[in-house]
């Protein structure tokens, strides 16, 4: 019975010792195999040695060598800040303009890493690349805000914008794809700021001033065109009835220069007298007599 029972007992030890020798390589197996998203790069890490294999994996599931590991970087467009919210990156830039004022800019930028570099940027910073980013990026933006006077800084924000930019791609672009920038806020002494908007003030208000000189101008234009139309209407009523007048007085046989006899005027004298009743008729009418033609100015 003793030996029976070592057998049995033999029998369920070795049993235990292969069921846990099969969830062993199991584990090991599963364990084998990593997942890189869709968003990802990943290099492949010895996690005793610290090894890292020169292949760059993208998008996929892949069975890696026990004891290896996967180190993975972000392959999308990521952000920096240095705003005074509580996720930045770090505080707003703070420095001197030009002409010696304190300005303090909030900024932002995007940033992406490339594939190829990856080896090279792991090898030089390890996974603290991204510190290393803002620290580079915070020097070059502040040596960039004091090449700009204050008035600059309000007047001339793209330019200031595009000088940022172009700083932060010839400080980074060696390492990664640089994007887009944003100059998001501009802090300049109180004092400054009220000296400008008051500045700012008195320039609109000679502008509006331009405007309403302008627009009085064309008003007055406007008149003078309108009473020298009035003025030509009036001759030619003036014209028309003395014509209307000759053509009545040929119609029943009398000659208008019969009437100017008989009146003891000339013909010319005649028709002056009748344009100056047609004029008499607008009572908003002066008559300003010319070298050679009398001119109706109506207002």
């Amino acid at each position: 019975m003793g030996r029976i029972f070592r057998h049995f007992k033999l029998k369920g030890l070795f049993a235990i010792f292969i069921l846990v020798l099969g969830i062993s390589i199991v584990t090991i197996l599963v364990c084998s195999f990593e997942q890189i998203d869709f968003n990802e790069y990943g290099l492949k890490q010895n996690i005793w040695t610290r090894e890292i294999s020169e292949e760059i994996y993208e998008e996929g599931l892949y069975h890696i060598d026990p004891f290896h590991t996967f180190l993975r970087f972000p392959s999308t467009w990521q952000t920096i800040e240095f705003t005074p919210d509580f996720s930045s990156d770090d505080i707003p830039l703070s420095t001197q303009t030009k002409d010696g004022l304190e300005v303090t800019v909030d900024v932002s930028f995007q940033f992406r890493l490339r594939k190829q570099d990856l080896l090279e940027l792991y090898s030089s910073y390890g996974m603290d690349y991204r510190d290393f980013f803002i620290r580079v990026s915070r020097s070059a933006l502040r040596e960039v805000c004091g090449e700009f006077s204050a008035i600059e800084f309000y007047a001339t924000r793209s330019k200031v914008n595009l000088a940022m930019k172009s700083a932060l791609n010839d400080s980074l672009s060696s390492l990664m794809d640089v994007g887009e920038f944003q100059l998001r806020d501009i802090d300049l002494p109180d004092s400054f700021e009220a000296a400008t908007e008051e500045l700012e003030v008195a320039r609109i208000q000679i502008q509006i001033e331009q405007y309403a000189q302008e627009a009085a101008i064309i008003e007055a234009q406007t008149l003078i065109f309108q009473a020298q139309a009035d003025a030509n209407i009036t001759i030619i009523d003036a014209q028309a009835a003395a014509d209307a007048l000759n053509i009545t007085l040929t119609a029943e046989g009398i000659l208008l220069s019969e009437l100017a006899t008989a009146v003891g005027l000339n013909s010319t004298e005649l028709l002056t007298y009748l344009w100056i009743q047609a004029i008499l008729e607008h009572d908003s009418s002066y008559l300003i007599i010319g070298e050679n033609t009398p001119i109706l100015w109506e207002l």
